[in-house]
């Protein structure tokens, strides 16, 4: 019978030492009495070294005092207790712990001890922590979301926060990017403002992604004049970074609650529309997005300034002589130099390469007049040549890209265009192949009358540059 309670004991330890939590006990006058390996390879005790000790020769001061003061609660009320701690793991790091301690008795029913099982819930804590920073937080930019943003609105609106306000930020040019880069530009752009903005505030300014490109600002405690002096300060700071692809700018707009009695949502609305004011005021800064765009290209392709200005004055040139008007002669004009804009976003080594494209490389070329007038469309000043940019790469025999329109169904600032940067291209180079003269590049232009060209416009044309 001995040997079978032996066995017994033995299969017993063997048990508890496979549980994969730290489990121990003590005496009724909290005296440990062992532990098992899960315990001694967690802390670094081992079993023989906790024996005879107590809380205050395990753990630090701090948590030996609550521990002992929680032990003698469960000897005085007998059952099962259960709380959270943050320990210190033979490791040498803290990591958050559950205690699950129970009173045993012996077969009389007198109270014997405790014992205590440590479970290891960092990863539970770390997950539960996640959950409630996403819940409060914008996972791109890492500022607060518009739920919390909402929730603080409401704690703030009180009169003792007075002056409340509010600041409504909108990106300058954020759908441009999606549309003509790509979404991942985008979002760089984002993250950017968010930087901009997070340290243009003050550590007690609440600081949220509104929603796509907008972001708001909620100010306890502040006046019209600070929050202008904020807005100034992200403005200030957007001039000074460096945009990638376009110039980084957002339209702001701030109003105050100033009287108790006035509603917050009417403030709310009221900084809206004064960024949507700001907003509607700025097209100087969308046409600056297509000048810097403009400017980008001319040094990814290394297209000169005088490229541009020489089909600026041929186009001029045909629009006289075609008698034009004041209006479409300006949009001519503007098209000269603007035209290839969507070549922005094609890779330099495509535009730059030496030798013929693949045709995979050559579908990614025929991608730039769409992408342009994704650009132009973008910038109000820039509509009116929206169309013409779409179809400068369209051919008179509805041979050409993207859309293969024929003849009149071309628009004619295109057709203009189409005779004169062919003609500019022949005489100046391009990567891929060698500039040719005068002479020859008007004989090539004539042999594209009636396939690549209007026929009536080649004829004016080389009148044009032969009267020259």
């Amino acid at each position: 019978m001995g040997h079978e309670s032996e066995e017994g004991l033995h299969f017993l330890q063997v048990l508890i030492d496979a549980i994969p939590m730290a489990i121990y006990y003590k005496d009724i006058q909290g005296i440990y009495g062992g532990c098992n390996k899960t315990f001694e390879t967690m802390f670094g005790l081992s079993d023989e070294g906790i024996i005879g000790k107590t809380v205050s020769d395990i753990w630090p001061k701090e948590l030996a005092d609550i521990y002992h003061k929680m032990d003698q609660e469960l000897f005085s009320h007998p059952g099962i207790q259960v709380f959270d701690s943050r320990v210190r793991f033979a490791d040498g790091l803290n990591r958050d712990v559950s205690f699950h301690k129970a009173t045993y008795e012996d077969m009389d029913g007198r109270l014997k001890g405790l014992v205590g099982v440590i479970v290891d819930i960092s990863g539970r804590k770390q997950a539960e922590e996640r959950l409630k920073y996403l819940g409060f937080h914008d996972v791109m930019t890492g500022l607060y979301n518009r739920s919390f943003f909402e929730e603080e609105l409401k704690r703030l609106n009180a009169k003792r926060q007075l002056p409340l306000s509010i600041i409504i930020g909108d990106i300058d040019g954020l759908k441009l990017v999606n549309d003509t880069f790509g979404h991942r530009k985008g979002d760089q752009l984002i993250v950017k403002v968010a930087g901009i903005v997070k340290k243009a505030c003050r550590a007690e300014d609440i600081v949220c992604r509104w929603g796509g490109d907008e972001f708001a600002i909620l100010l306890p405690k502040t006046d019209t004049e600070t929050i202008e002096q904020i807005c100034d300060r992200i403005r200030k700071t957007c001039e000074k970074a460096k945009g990638d692809p376009i110039p980084v700018s957002v339209s702001l707009g701030g109003a105050t609650k100033r009287d108790a009695d006035q509603s917050i949502d009417d403030v709310l609305r009221e900084a809206e529309d004064m960024m949507y004011w700001k907003k509607l005021g700025s097209n100087h800064t969308r046409f600056s997005v297509a000048t810097y765009l403009q400017r980008s290209l001319a040094e990814k392709t290394r297209e000169t300034v005088e490229h541009g200005q020489r089909v600026q004055g041929l186009v001029l040139k045909m629009a006289n002589a075609l008698k034009l008007s004041k209006t479409e002669r300006e949009e001519l004009s503007i098209l000269a130099v603007l035209h290839d804009i969507g070549e922005i976003a094609i890779p330099e080594r495509i535009l730059l390469k030496p030798c013929c494209l693949t045709s995979e490389e050559w579908q990614i070329v025929k991608e730039h007049p769409g992408i342009g007038n994704r650009i132009a469309r973008s910038a109000p000043n820039l509509t009116v040549i929206a169309e013409a940019i779409l179809t400068h790469h369209e051919r008179w025999d509805g041979t050409g890209y993207p859309s293969g329109l024929q003849g009149t169904r071309i628009p004619l600032p295109s057709r203009v265009l189409s005779v004169v940067d062919a003609y500019d291209a022949m005489i100046s180079g391009r990567p891929y192949k060698e500039a040719i003269s005068h002479r020859e590049a008007l004989e090539e232009i004539e042999r594209g009358a009636g396939t690549q060209f209007e026929p009536a416009l080649v004829d004016l044309f080389v009148r044009i540059v032969s009267y020259d």
